[in-house]
């Protein structure tokens, strides 16, 4: 639930308050459009000087052979802003047109964003695995009861896509 708070009539401000089970989150949206564009902007400079951000070997080909499959449905869902996700995504090699994208910039809240991703995946998901990266991610999956599946060296995930036993994609 998003709350809009007047503070001041000259000229008319406002902050942002989003509410859920997991409490609240109050910005004034002036400074987090600031720092959202500077943050953008340094990606941008990032990519120019070093290149696309770095993929696990293997993430772009199982991430589009799960895209095209009727079986399973895919969705996005990341607590960094749109502008930002996007900008890695297409500079890594994904292609997520037609993917369902939640991001920070839809809540603030991790539970309500991976919620949010499912709704808009649609109707008739059996079950969910989730590949993530951060603790937030495991915790989030605890809570929602997704299957998860830990990418990367910080909580000792998988390191590469290459050798990924096709069954854990089924889940």
């Amino acid at each position: 639930m998003l709350k809009l708070y007047k503070l001041d009539d000259r000229p008319p401000r406002y902050w942002e308050t989003w509410e859920n089970e997991e409490g609240s989150h109050t910005v004034d949206p002036r400074i987090t459009s600031a720092v959202k564009t500077l943050f953008v902007d340094s990606l941008r400079t990032h990519i120019r000087a070093a290149g696309s951000f770095p993929t696990i070997d293997g993430a772009v080909r199982i991430f589009d052979e799960v895209r095209r499959s009727r079986d399973t449905q895919v969705a996005i869902a990341t607590g960094g802003w749109r502008d930002s996700a996007l900008l890695k995504l297409n500079s890594a090699g994904f292609e997520i047109d037609g993917i369902p994208l939640v991001t920070s910039d839809d809540s603030p809240f991790r539970v309500e964003i991976m919620r949010c991703a499912l709704e808009q995946v649609g109707q008739g998901v059996e079950s969910v695995t989730y590949f993530g990266d951060a603790e937030w991610d495991r915790r989030a999956c605890r809570q929602l009861g997704w299957e998860f599946v830990a990418v990367g060296p910080t909580l000792g995930g998988i390191e590469s896509y290459e050798d990924l036993s096709p069954r854990l994609l089924e889940r």
